[in-house]
């Protein structure tokens, strides 16, 4: 999934404006992309189409998640199904009023920044590391504390990447019930939408920032909201 976002964005639409980047870069990272669009804006201009192309990119981590999910658990990902469709149409369709309202077509835009390949061997050690810790650390919580825990952890992960957290509960066997798994996958969906906010809020430090950090915090909320009643 996410070379797939990286080959297409960086070889075949590298010049293809803002919302193409948000797209595409939410498909391998939408925290890395909300990063590099929230600087990108802080020079003030068209903060709708910023705020359209942070906000998609977050749409497209819903449907990444989903297929990630299908990949590896059936059951939990027939969980998840209606709420990360539910969400990312939402997301989706917020991001098309933001769309609407700025002067894209005026736009002379570029995206040449800086991704990494995501199969680079450094960030294949480092991701298979924070995979070990997070079944390491999963295993432990769910043993002392169960889903209690487990719901407080997934909200703190969420602050980082949940990537190694999400794959950590769908291929291992913990002792813990689909629902149980959707709701953790969930919460911390939504506390990573929350960081997602402050980073989009603190990198653009304009009227951009305040719109999709707005949007972002709502999108987490809710995302939360839902974990516990999946």
């Amino acid at each position: 999934f996410s070379y797939v976002g990286y080959i297409l964005k960086k070889y075949i639409f590298n010049d293809k404006g803002y919302l193409v980047t948000g797209i595409l870069g939410g498909i391998y990272s939408s925290t890395a992309t909300t990063i590099v669009l929230a600087k990108k804006a802080s020079s003030g201009n068209t903060p709708n189409l910023f705020v359209s192309s942070i906000i998609i990119a977050t749409a497209l981590m819903y449907l990444r998640l989903l297929g990630i999910t299908y990949a590896f658990n059936f059951d939990i990902a027939n969980k998840l199904l209606l709420p990360f469709l539910a969400l990312a149409l939402f997301t989706f369709l917020t991001s098309v009023f933001f769309y609407k309202k700025s002067k894209a077509d005026t736009l002379n835009s570029n995206t040449q920044n800086e991704d990494k390949n995501p199969l680079e061997l450094s960030t294949a050690f480092l991701f298979a590391f924070l995979f070990i810790i997070m079944a390491v650390v999963t295993h432990f919580v769910l043993s002392r504390y169960g889903n209690v825990g487990l719901n407080v952890l997934s909200f703190i992960v969420g602050f980082t990447d949940i990537d190694p957290f999400v794959l950590s509960i769908l291929s291992s066997k913990f002792d813990v019930t689909p629902a149980s798994a959707s709701t953790a996958i969930l919460i911390a969906t939504g506390s990573n939408n929350i960081l997602k906010a402050f980073y989009s809020y603190i990198f653009s430090k304009n009227s951009t920032g305040k719109r999709s950090a707005g949007v972002l915090i709502i999108l987490g909320i809710l995302t939360i909201g839902i974990g516990f009643v999946v």
